[in-house]
C-alpha cells in the first residue's frame, strides 16, 4: 500500500525533536552525513556519542525515521518542505544574533515516512538496514 501523493510545499512537523549544545566540537563528526537516520542502531550510536541520555528514546523506525542537524547555529530544525514528488528538505531557524558557541548546536527531529520518499537523495519511504 502506498502512501498518497504529498502536495507541493508541503510543511511537515517533526513528531519529536531534540536540540541543544554539544561542547566538544569534534563530536560533530558522529553525525550522518546524509542527515538522516532510518533505523535503531545508528540511532542509539548517536544518542550515546553525543551523551544526549542514558538511552536512545524509542522510535518506531517503520512508520518514522530521524533527521539530524548540526553545526554551529543548527540548534533550530523546525519542519521539513516535502515538494509534490516527495523530497524533503529542513527548514531551520536560526539565532545568528548570539555570539558563536563553543562546541556546536544540533537539532534532531522525528518525521513521518508517509509521503517523503526522500531527504538528501537517501531513501526515507522504506526502513532500512544492512
Amino acid at each position: 500500500m502506498s502512501s498518497p501523493p504529498v502536495p507541493a510545499n508541503e510543511f511537515v512537523r517533526p513528531a519529536v525533536r531534540w536540540s541543544g549544545t554539544i561542547p566538544d566540537a569534534g563530536k560533530e563528526k558522529v553525525k550522518p552525513n546524509s542527515g538522516v537516520i532510518t533505523w535503531r542502531e545508528p540511532f542509539a550510536e548517536l544518542w550515546a556519542a553525543w551523551e544526549l541520555g542514558k538511552e536512545a528514546p524509542h522510535v518506531d523506525f517503520d512508520s518514522y525515521f530521524v533527521v539530524v542537524e548540526a553545526g554551529p547555529y543548527a540548534d533550530g530544525l523546525v519542519h521539513l518542505m516535502v515538494d509534490g514528488e516527495g523530497v524533503g528538505r529542513a527548514v531551520v531557524v536560526t539565532k545568528r544574533e548570539e555570539p558563536e558557541r563553543q562546541g556546536f548546536g544540533y537539532s534532531i527531529g522525528v518525521f513521518p515516512r508517509a509521503g517523503i520518499k526522500t531527504y538528501r537523495g537517501k531513501v526515507v519511504a522504506k526502513r532500512e538496514e544492512p
